[in-house]
């Protein structure tokens, strides 16, 4: 089996609700590395910030199908496992204390053996 058999590219899509100007969260997502050989892949919004300067807390979740596992899907900093070549998206949802809340996805394509 060739290394390329698992590449992975990423497709970084992002689209969401971010927050009027002094309102709320911004999240910002780290690049996804490309490309990668590992059916597992670290996601980062550990500099996303509150414009308020409120603590964030972080969840994730998969939007549509196929589904890729979510492992510490309530930190800034989850990993994806992909069980098969596709499409995979996410949303990362941002609130802060006050219960205002922003979210991105993110699209990333695995391309598997």
């Amino acid at each position: 089996r060739q290394p390329a058999d698992d590449l992975v590219q990423f497709l970084l899509s992002l689209g969401g609700s971010q927050p009027a100007a002094g309102m709320g969260p911004v999240i910002a997502l780290a690049p996804v590395a490309s490309p990668t050989v590992s059916r597992e892949v670290a996601l980062d919004a550990s500099r996303s910030s509150d414009l308020a300067g409120e603590a964030l807390t972080f969840a994730w979740r998969p939007i549509g199908s196929p589904v890729p596992a979510i492992l510490r899907g309530d930190t800034a900093t989850p990993s994806l496992q992909f069980p098969q070549a596709g499409d995979f998206t996410v949303e990362v949802t941002a609130t802060n204390a006050s219960g205002r809340s922003s979210t991105e996805r993110i699209t990333i394509r695995f391309v598997g053996p």
